[in-house]
């Protein structure tokens, strides 16, 4: 098991934040996105596998990505207009 920290990148506006996490390879499906109180809590996995056959050997690889990051929200977001 692998675990990364992606980079992320925090925007304001005068309606709302954005927070963009670079994440290569992974799809909306992967992401799981949750409030805890005032916290924001955005994780990951991704598993993959390949199995190689030659001759008289098989070659199965396992690649396993995840992670986690969390955001205190400021006072003034609204937790209920979260979208991802």
């Amino acid at each position: 098991l692998e675990d990364f920290f992606p980079a992320v990148n925090i925007k304001e506006s005068e309606k709302q934040f954005n927070i963009e996490l670079a994440v290569p390879g992974f799809s909306k499906e992967d992401f799981k996105i949750s409030m805890d109180g005032d916290v924001l809590n955005i994780s990951a996995q991704k598993k993959s596998e390949t199995e190689k056959k030659e001759e008289k050997y098989t070659r199965k690889e396992y690649s396993y990505n995840s992670f986690s990051r969390s955001f205190t929200m400021p006072a003034n977001a609204n937790a209920d207009s979260i979208d991802a």
